[in-house]
């Protein structure tokens, strides 16, 4: 057995004890004697303050670069982990979870409703987060509990009574050679660009919504840069007769904060002695520019109704957030396909326009104007709402 395999992960010894600790060096930075190097203290930019010691806000948002530091080398820097990183502490406990939950207020202003009422307040998802670890750094079995509503209920009884599923429950191996991980059981395999929003015309057209569940395999890794990650998947017992795969391969920088990634899903659902098959791809990239965080998505997809007989087209999604105070963010994202969103022969577009707020740790506030039409043959049709979303998580 592996000396410690099965205990908690302690905490990194102290600076002085580690191998890589330079005592001449510490003796010079002590004496404040010039190291190679480095940029002499004099000439390194200090802590603003103000004669009253109080903390200034616009002085520390994210791009405030005036502070004292601790330069290290690059080896210190990659092996040290403190002791209240919070990757560090996850490690120390064999049991951890977390909650979800969010809470709809909607308005129609233009359009019909599909529950007769154009003013609707109700909660709208919870999920219950559980993970055990019996080998903490190894080895982990994770379960997670959702509560689905409506609109037409409102009341919060309702709201744990309607409808309750499983969102995922599967077994992961990761920390292994190379970053990897495999991974099995109950959830849905990454695929394209995702949201929690599942109204998006992205998601609609796409099938993968909120109620998204299969049984899967799965095997991937992140070495740095690049990632790559494949997915078997399977059908649930007692559900549709569905077997496939989903590959998905990019890069992740820190320079910019981009990102890039090329999915691939193809499934075959077994009916009535018929197969139909299901084929999407995807390209998705991101971008950061000042305070503006851009992602940018094109989503094709072709769907059998009868063997030999589909249809098929594209989705074009453009979604930015642009930082305007401390956490406080406006959001701008349109999309567009030539088909509808029910699949059929049509096309449709999307605009959404909107502020979120973080307020609290755990808590932001989200309020959108969202601009929906569609059009199937000649019939179009057009809404336009306004939507308040409260969203607690842990």
């Amino acid at each position: 057995m592996i000396e410690g395999l099965m205990t908690n992960k302690k905490s990194p010894a102290k600076f002085e004890k580690q191998p890589y600790f330079d005592k001449q060096l510490a003796r010079m930075a002590k004496r404040r004697e010039p190291i190679e190097g480095l940029e002499p203290l004099a000439k390194r930019p200090k802590l603003v303050t103000t004669p009253s010691l109080d903390l200034r806000g616009r002085d520390y948002d994210r791009t405030h670069e005036y502070f004292d530091f601790t330069e290290v080398s690059n080896e210190a820097y990659e092996t040290f982990v403190p002791t209240g990183d919070p990757y560090h502490i996850e490690r120390m406990f064999y049991l951890s979870g977390g909650a979800d939950f969010r809470y709809f207020i909607i308005d129609r202003a233009e359009g019909v409703s599909s529950t007769g009422k154009s003013f609707k307040a109700f909660p709208m998802a919870a999920d219950l987060y559980l993970r055990f670890k019996p080998i903490p750094e190894y080895l982990s079995f994770v379960t997670e509990a959702r509560f689905l509503n409506g609109p037409n209920n409102p009341q919060l009884e309702k709201f744990f009574t309607n409808e309750s599923r499983i969102r995922s429950a599967y077994l992961i191996s990761d920390n292994l050679p190379f970053n990897s991980y495999i991974m099995a059981g109950l959830y849905r395999p990454l695929f394209g660009y995702y949201t929690p929003d599942h109204t998006t015309l992205n998601a609609t057209i796409s099938g993968l919504g909120i109620r998204s569940l299969f049984t899967a395999a799965s095997v991937g890794t992140s070495p740095n840069v690049p990632f790559f990650n494949f997915h078997l998947i399977g059908p649930l017992t007692g559900g549709t007769n569905i077997h496939g795969f989903a590959a998905n391969f990019g890069g992740r920088f820190v320079t910019m904060g981009a990102s890039f990634m090329f999915s691939y899903w193809r499934t075959t659902t077994r009916s009535a002695n018929v197969d139909l098959v299901k084929s999407m791809y995807s390209a998705t990239g991101g971008l950061q520019l000042g305070p503006t965080t851009a992602n940018i998505d094109f989503l094709h997809v072709n769907q059998e109704y009868a063997p030999g007989f589909g249809n098929g087209g594209d989705v074009f999604t453009v979604d930015t957030q642009t930082r305007i105070w401390r956490e406080n963010y406006f959001l701008l994202s349109w999309a567009n396909s030539n088909l509808a969103r029910s699949l059929l022969e049509g096309s449709a577009t999307e605009f959404m326009l909107g502020f979120k707020s973080y307020l609290l740790s755990g808590a932001d506030l989200e309020l959108l104007f969202i601009n929906r039409k569609d059009k199937i043959s000649s019939i179009e049709t057009s809404t336009k709402d306004i939507q308040f979303q409260i969203h607690l998580f842990y």
